[in-house]
């Protein structure tokens, strides 16, 4: 799963002020299209609060509320912890890096829906709420084994967000 951008690239890493800026991810189930939109106040370092919205097929799958300009920002906000709603449940998006492997994670759920990615050698794997393998990531290639909609979704947040640090060390970006 690739990220074309509809601009320049660093358009889409760019905050968001007054314009909207838009990509999309080819999926299983078809292109997910993402709309970024600025949704809020000022946050500190200069970055804008936005809204990100996740489409397939015209219809909206997933909207992420308080995000910021994907990579350093995004993963920043994730691990405070932000409101979603995915196919019209209101549910929690949040990720933590410790140094303990076993302990990363990113986590959405909503209502009966949990999907959490966590590290797996060589890549990541995501389970579900029983800890069914979903998708497995192992560096270059996503490998979905029944995708649905919330996997394609949230596989497309995780690319688009630049979400694949929170699965290695933290001593790693100060080496």
């Amino acid at each position: 799963m690739e990220l074309h951008h509809s601009g320049r690239p660093r358009d889409w890493l760019n905050p968001v002020k007054t314009r909207q800026a838009s990509a999309e991810v080819d999926t299983p189930l078809g292109a997910v299209r993402i709309h970024r939109r600025h949704s809020g106040d000022l946050t500190p370092f200069g970055g804008y609060l936005e809204r990100w919205t996740f489409s397939l097929d015209g219809s909206d799958v997933l909207s992420v509320d308080g995000m910021s300009s994907p990579g350093y920002p995004a993963r920043g906000r994730i691990r405070r912890g932000l409101g979603l709603e995915l196919l019209g449940q209101s549910g929690r998006l949040c990720g933590s890096r410790p140094l303990r492997p076993s302990r990363r994670h990113v986590t959405l759920s909503a209502g009966e829906t949990l999907r959490r990615a966590r590290p797996a050698w060589p890549g990541l794997v995501v389970v579900d709420g029983g800890g069914t393998p979903r998708i497995r990531f192992d560096g270059a290639r996503w490998s979905f084994t029944a995708p649905e909609e919330t996997d394609v979704a949230f596989a497309a947040l995780f690319v688009a967000a630049r979400l694949d640090p929170f699965m290695t060390s933290p001593l790693l970006e100060i080496l």
